[in-house]
C-alpha cells in the first residue's frame, strides 16, 4: 500500500506544481497570443505591454496595446490604447449573443492619416484577409456598459509640409 500512496502523492504534487506554473505563466501566454493573433488577422504589427486575467473574477486587462500604421504612413502607430478592461461572466462566453458586463477603454488614441490619396485605416482594411461569409457565423455581442476615457483622435490630412522655408500656398479655384 505504501508504494501506491507514494505514487499518488508524487502525482498530486506534480499536478499542483504544474498548475502553479501554468497559472503564473498564463498572463505571458495571453500577451503572446493577443500579439500573434492580432498581428496575423490585421496584417499589422501589434504589441502589448502586459495582460492580466483574473480567472475567478471574469476580468481581463490589456495594458498599452499598439497597432502599427500600414507601410507608407508616417505615424508609427495607427491605434494606441492605454488600459483596456473587460468584465464578463464566463458562462456568457458560449451564449449567442455574447453578453459583456463592461468594457473600458482608457486613453485610446486613433491616428487618421492620409498619404498619397489613401487613408491609413482604409489601407489597413484592404490588407485584411477576406472572410468566407458562408462558413462563418457573425459574432453577436452585447455590452452593458462601455466607457471611453481621455480619447484622442489625431488627423494628418496629408498636406504638403509647411514651414518657414516652404510656406503653404493654396490656390483658389474659380
Amino acid at each position: 500500500m505504501k508504494p501506491l500512496r507514494r505514487t499518488v502523492l508524487v502525482l498530486f504534487s506534480l499536478l499542483v506544481v504544474a498548475g502553479v506554473i501554468a497559472y503564473l505563466g498564463l498572463d505571458r501566454i495571453l500577451k503572446t497570443t493577443v500579439e500573434k493573433q492580432s498581428s496575423a488577422s490585421l496584417k499589422l504589427s501589434t504589441t502589448l505591454n502586459s495582460a492580466r486575467l483574473s480567472l475567478f473574477g471574469g476580468k481581463l486587462n490589456l495594458n498599452r496595446l499598439h497597432i502599427a500604421s500600414p507601410q507608407g504612413f508616417s505615424a508609427p502607430h495607427m491605434l494606441e490604447l492605454g488600459d483596456t478592461d473587460l468584465a464578463v461572466s464566463y458562462g456568457q462566453l458560449r451564449k449567442d449573443p455574447i453578453h459583456v458586463q463592461s468594457l473600458t477603454l482608457n486613453q485610446p488614441r486613433l491616428v487618421i492619416e492620409q498619404s498619397n490619396g489613401a487613408l491609413n485605416f482604409k489601407k489597413a482594411m484592404d490588407r485584411m484577409p477576406a472572410s468566407d461569409k458562408s462558413a462563418e457565423k457573425p459574432i453577436k455581442l452585447v455590452i452593458d456598459e462601455l466607457k471611453m476615457q481621455d480619447a484622442l483622435v489625431v488627423i494628418h490630412p496629408g498636406l504638403p509640409a509647411c514651414g518657414r522655408r516652404s510656406p503653404c500656398r493654396f490656390r483658389r479655384s474659380r
